[in-house]
């Protein structure tokens, strides 16, 4: 079996590949984020303007903007899959054609935002029920959530069906490649997360040697990790678009080699 290392490794530098070819992609994610960080600006003015204690307005107010911040990040996210399944196969989308195409699956969209920020919610009350001592409970259950949507997002923009049935169908397609998608995310996210304490420790060091710097090395490290963030949603989304279709037609597509996608993973069923 490869070592879990080095596939983690080629499945980053693969993706990072594909994201030097067409950095256009980068666009998903700063729209995202522009918009959610508005959107979260005009909730809590409504808020403060609106709602003069913490009451059932100010918790419904929370949660519809929970709601919005989810739909966003998934639309986006769906789009930007979109944009990197459609490059993978030879074609020059364009980044409004991948934003249409997912609007087209809005009500989906809008359907799936409901119920998996309801499940998030729900993940968040049992891991305050449980404690920390049973916090094993909510992490395994948190990983299981996680791996068990991996799919629905491409297989609702793709297959055009309901959450639901996305759902099931996204874990069937875990069980069958499991290892891929796990090692994929530890690799991508483990290395992001290597750079960005990399940037803490840069950042720590300067303001201890230059504390006159304070408010440049804030504002720099802050730009850092978002950027981090950035590259790390379109690296996933591009894994993800090429994994989802192998999965389906055995196909290896997106600049991955057949090594690479093939061998990624651990050899774990469930």
């Amino acid at each position: 079996m490869p070592n879990i290392f080095s596939s983690s490794y080629a499945v980053f530098k693969e993706s990072l590949h594909a994201l030097r070819e067409d950095k256009k992609m980068l666009i998903f994610p700063i729209v995202a984020g522009v918009t959610c960080l508005t959107a979260t600006v005009g909730f809590m003015l409504f808020t403060v303007l609106t709602i003069d204690s913490l009451g059932p307005a100010a918790f419904l107010s929370i949660f519809v903007w929970y709601i919005c911040m989810y739909f966003l990040c998934i639309f986006f996210s769906s789009a930007l899959i979109i944009y990197a399944s459609s490059r993978s196969k030879g074609n020059k989308p364009a980044v409004i054609t991948a934003i249409m195409i997912a609007g087209k699956n809005i009500r989906n969209i809008v359907a799936w935002s409901l119920f998996s920020a309801t499940i998030g919610v729900i993940l968040e009350l049992i891991d305050k029920i449980v404690g920390e001592r049973f916090g094993f409970l909510t992490a395994f259950l948190g990983m299981a959530w996680s791996l068990a949507t991996f799919f629905v997002i491409p297989t609702m923009v793709f297959e055009n069906k309901t959450p639901i049935n996305a759902l099931r169908e996204s874990a069937a397609l875990f069980k069958k490649r499991w290892g891929e998608t796990v090692t994929g995310v530890v690799g991508i996210g483990g290395i992001m997360v290597l750079l960005g304490l990399a940037g803490l420790l840069l950042f720590v060091g300067t303001i201890q040697v230059l504390p006159e710097t304070l408010l440049l090395s804030v504002v720099l490290f802050a730009v850092f990790i978002a950027f981090l963030i950035i590259v790390y949603n379109v690296l996933n989304s591009i894994y993800v678009a090429a994994l989802y279709h192998f999965a389906i037609t055995g196909e290896v597509k997106g600049g991955f080699s057949a090594t690479t996608i093939r061998n990624a993973g651990l050899s774990v069923r469930i």
